[in-house]
């Protein structure tokens, strides 16, 4: 069975899900190249983005998602959680407060 990592990326740290154990990582001492198996991650940060676009085991999440659905300017991170329930109210304390209202 193919191990899969999940990494969600932010402006400051990475929180990675391996193996049923979260960690969290702040990004100048991360070193994506050394994770081995397939990682799924969404990321809000556009340098380490295109530093992972080369590497061959890193898939980026939000190429499965229509992002014309959502305003140019909403963060992937926002997207994915709103993607992921039909009715509800997300509530996201990151660098910013946000709140989502989704309905069907």
């Amino acid at each position: 069975m193919k191990k899969i990592i999940l990494c969600d990326i932010g402006n400051t740290t990475a929180d990675i899900y391996e193996n049923g154990i979260c960690q969290k990582v702040i990004l100048s001492e991360f070193k994506p190249e050394l994770l081995m198996g397939e990682v799924w991650y969404i990321s809000v940060n556009s340098v380490l983005s295109e530093r992972l676009e080369v590497l061959q085991n890193w898939h980026n999440c939000a190429t499965l998602v229509d992002l014309e659905k959502y305003y140019p300017t909403m963060g992937i991170d926002r997207i994915m959680v709103c993607e992921a329930i039909d009715n509800g109210v997300i509530v996201d304390a990151g660098s910013a407060v946000t709140v989502d209202v989704m309905r069907e």
